[in-house]
């Protein structure tokens, strides 16, 4: 869908023409493009913009304030996209057989860390993408009169931000392309209030948090013994010991410290069984405090 603009002054003179559009803009769900980068994607947008053929531009710097718009407001506010080509756009030059630059082709470009993607996976519920921007830009319009550029800025209005629509499909295997899965990307949502006696294990997992971002063999073992420390105070505090009863007579409870244990065995390798043996990776320790950040918000202490 085509949306009209304007090139408004600061004392709205710089119109090219009173009350008329300048042009048209549109985004394409086909060129939607999520890329992997080191700490998240790289998110693009395509868009087309249309100039009216009598009206003399140079346009540059062109940004867009990107939202996903869901179910209920407010808008879930993403940041600020960029095209990273900085146009100058000379409408008024003819190429070959007469030929004029009324057509520009780009991108909005906007980084992603994987806590906006997972925020946004949630703000979206399974519904089909919905975009709204609001587009800014730097432009010089010619002033036939004056023999001269007025510079203004392009202005949707009174339309007012851009909304648009991604097919679900597209989306989806956008989503893909950047391999969510292998990250932790689903949000796991910790107690705030840490109190007595339960801080004892929130101290252990801390730590074990403080040691993964040390990194390094030693960070990494030391992150997996914190774990084991971790689990080793939830189960005084809870009194469960590995459980021996059938597997359909367990409720859920019972389920949570069956998996807990798995974990609390797991970890006692880097400190027993194989202390000597086997090298502890940030693959090892990863998986070991997501677990347990995951599990102790099932338990909700």
């Amino acid at each position: 869908m085509m949306h009209g603009f304007y090139f408004i002054g600061p004392d709205n003179d710089a119109r090219p023409r009173s009350g008329q559009e300048a042009g048209s803009l549109a985004f394409s769900e086909k060129e939607i493009l999520l890329s992997k980068t080191a700490d998240g994607a790289m998110l693009r947008l395509g868009y087309v913009m249309h100039l009216v053929p009598s009206v003399h531009v140079s346009i540059s710097c062109i940004t867009g304030e990107v939202a996903f718009r869901g179910k209920q407001p407010p808008d879930l506010q993403l940041g600020i996209a960029f095209d990273p080509h900085c146009y100058v756009v000379d409408t008024d030059h003819e190429f070959q057989h007469g030929v004029r630059q009324l057509l520009v082709r780009g991108q909005l470009q906007l980084p992603l860390t994987l806590a906006a993607l997972e925020a946004a996976e949630r703000f979206r519920d399974g519904a089909p993408p919905e975009f709204v921007i609001t587009l800014h830009a730097s432009v010089f319009v010619e002033n036939k009169e004056a023999g001269r550029f007025d510079a203004c800025r392009l202005d949707l209005a009174p339309s007012g931000p851009l909304q648009f629509q991604a097919h679900r499909d597209t989306w989806q295997n956008q989503i893909r392309n950047v391999s969510p899965m292998g990250s932790v990307l689903p949000e796991i949502p910790l107690a705030v209030t840490r109190q007595a006696p339960w801080d004892r294990v929130w101290a252990r997992l801390d730590a074990a948090s403080a040691n993964l971002a040390q990194g390094g063999e030693n960070g990494y073992k030391n992150c997996v013994s914190e774990i084991r420390q971790a689990l080793d105070a939830w189960r005084k505090l809870d009194g469960f010991e590995a459980g021996s009863q059938a597997g359909k007579q367990k409720d859920k409870r019972q389920r949570l410290h069956d998996t807990a244990n798995a974990l609390y065995h797991y970890c006692s390798l880097s400190v027993h069984a194989d202390e000597h043996q086997a090298n502890w990776a940030r693959a090892d320790a990863v998986p070991a405090l997501s677990t347990l950040c995951a599990l102790l918000s099932a338990r909700d202490p």
